[in-house]
């Protein structure tokens, strides 16, 4: 966690117009506190929590009303004594031509636009949402027999065999907005909201279902990670959340006590999973007989590791 960066003292309550403001993230961790007369711009905040982590795309809410640049800090209630205001950091999506894992293609043009060809049934047609893939895209994930996009509003569209990924209807309500990241494994998708919740679409048993932990997912999850057929979550405390089949990762209570706290990454392969903790230790789970489990080399994995591919 980032050190707290004081702005400014508290202010004299009878200061008219006077604001005490404090940055707060997504697991509710204080970042920043300051003073601000209510004519100032939200432009100030802005730059703050981007010289905090500079390279990354930045949001705020205040509750759940978002916030831009150009407002004005008198929309904020002045009667109270200390604004909170949530920061929310999310990698930039880059425009980028997508290899399937399946049997299609999807390309993303200069204008933000997608064209997709192959297997119809795999993605391959995307005639279904058209109208929502002329413009605006920034990003596609495919997977066996889907495609996810992801436009520059936040939305996310999906198309390609509805079983598996291919429609998102069940949960299309909490895809208009906010998305920051999807990631599929072979038969499901997982998107990342900037509230940092979690949503999942596709074939249940493979992790399109997240039911049987959602009450772990409703905020403060930083990545996720799938296999095959499941998905694992990394949340901003490095606490540790899989779902999916079992079989391939999906189900972590055999290490449950070791992924408590302290996870810095979690590599997955087709049937397993592997997290590195903070004190350089290594937590595997998933088919033993597919690298689920590490016990033969488990004294070796104590410690000094830095990355795990």
């Amino acid at each position: 966690m980032a050190a707290l960066e004081v702005l400014g003292k508290p202010p004299d309550q009878k200061a008219e117009g006077m604001l005490h403001i404090s940055l707060v993230g997504v697991g509710g961790d204080k970042i920043a506190e300051g003073t601000w007369h209510s004519s100032c711009k939200m432009l100030e905040l802005f730059e703050i929590a981007s010289r905090l982590k500079p390279k990354l795309q930045i949001k705020l809410l205040h509750g759940s009303s978002k916030l831009n640049p150009q407002m004005s800090l008198d929309i904020l209630d002045q009667n109270l004594g200390c604004v909170w205001l949530t920061v929310i950091w999310a990698k930039t999506a880059q425009k980028q031509q997508v290899l399937s894992l399946g049997e299609a293609f999807a390309a993303i043009k200069d204008d933000g636009s997608v064209v997709s060809w192959g297997h119809a049934d795999h993605g391959g047609c995307s005639s279904s949402v058209a109208d929502k893939l002329q413009e605006g895209v920034v990003q596609v994930v495919g997977i066996a027999y889907a495609f996810a996009a992801i436009k520059d509003d936040g939305s996310v569209v999906s198309w390609g065999d509805a079983d598996y990924g291919g429609s998102s209807s069940s949960v299309a309500d909490k895809l208009q907005e906010g998305v920051v990241q999807v990631v599929g494994n072979s038969r499901a998708f997982a998107a990342i909201k900037d509230d940092g919740s979690v949503v999942s679409w596709g074939d249940a048993a493979s992790g399109g279902s997240s039911s049987s932990v959602a009450d772990k997912l409703q905020r403060g999850v930083v990545h996720i990670v799938g296999t095959a057929f499941a998905f694992t979550a990394i949340k901003d405390d490095g606490f540790v959340v899989s779902w999916g089949a079992a079989a391939s990762g999906g189900d972590s209570s055999s290490v449950a006590d070791k992924l408590q706290e302290g996870v810095v990454q979690v590599v997955g392969i087709a049937y397993a999973f592997a997290a590195i903790k903070d004190d350089g230790s290594v937590v595997s789970w998933g088919r033993a007989d597919h690298c689920g489990s590490s016990s033969s080399v488990a004294d070796k994995l104590q410690e000094g590791v830095v990355q795990v591919v």
